[in-house]
């Protein structure tokens, strides 16, 4: 649904940043129920070992630390090789996108249609272009957005450390070589009235 270049949609929409900030997600939590009423742990830690992970999971919940997952060290949700972006002008996208928000405002009229009959009328849409995991220029935007978010997510990480008495090491944006200064120009704005006043990080303020 994303057809934006990648810098340009997350300085835009707070929501592909928003999700980053673990200590704000998780402090309430922290507070309402105590460190030792949640477990945490790292994506990282789950791919590395999901055995191991299970069972400290496991072990922390009380239960059968020795039951694995059949789905344990598969692949979900993994990154397509490519995106497809589609023509926004041709008819039947357009009508496509229509359905899609009425469905998803009738989540009951949505189970009655197969899952196989919504993947096989995506694959039939008239595509614009098709934007390749690979390409250079994908590389470039990812690179360029990593210059973009890395202040920020630096300031984020420590700030879930010093809330959780852990370091992240293994988080490449925790000690990134990017200038701060590089991103002042740049604002984004988060949900629930809190405002980063720039990606270098220094004004912070809850509205109340």
């Amino acid at each position: 649904m994303e057809r934006r270049p990648l810098p340009l949609a997350v300085r835009h929409d707070s929501q592909y940043l928003s999700v980053s900030y673990y200590a704000y997600q998780v402090r309430p939590y922290l507070e309402r129920f105590g460190p030792d009423a949640v477990f945490m742990e790292t994506f990282e830690a789950f791919t590395a070992s999901p055995s191991a992970f299970y069972q400290r999971l496991f072990n922390w919940l009380g239960i059968e630390a020795a039951f694995l997952p059949r789905s344990a060290g598969k692949p979900m949700n993994a990154n397509p090789d490519a995106v497809e972006v589609y023509d926004e002008q041709a008819l039947r996208v357009r009508l496509a996108r229509r359905v899609t928000l009425r469905l998803r405002q009738h989540p009951r009229l949505a189970r009655l249609i197969p899952q196989v009959a919504t993947h096989w009328y995506r694959k039939i849409l008239p595509k614009q272009s098709v934007r390749k995991a690979d390409s250079h220029d994908f590389a470039r935007e990812v690179e360029e957005t990593r210059h973009l978010v890395q202040p920020l997510l630096g300031e984020w990480i420590h700030e879930l450390e010093d809330l959780t008495g852990r370091v992240y090491s293994q988080w490449a944006s925790r000690d990134g070589d990017w200038s701060p200064e590089e991103s002042r120009r740049w604002q984004i704005w988060l949900p629930e009235g809190l405002m980063l006043a720039d990606l270098g990080g220094a004004a912070r303020q809850h509205e109340t």
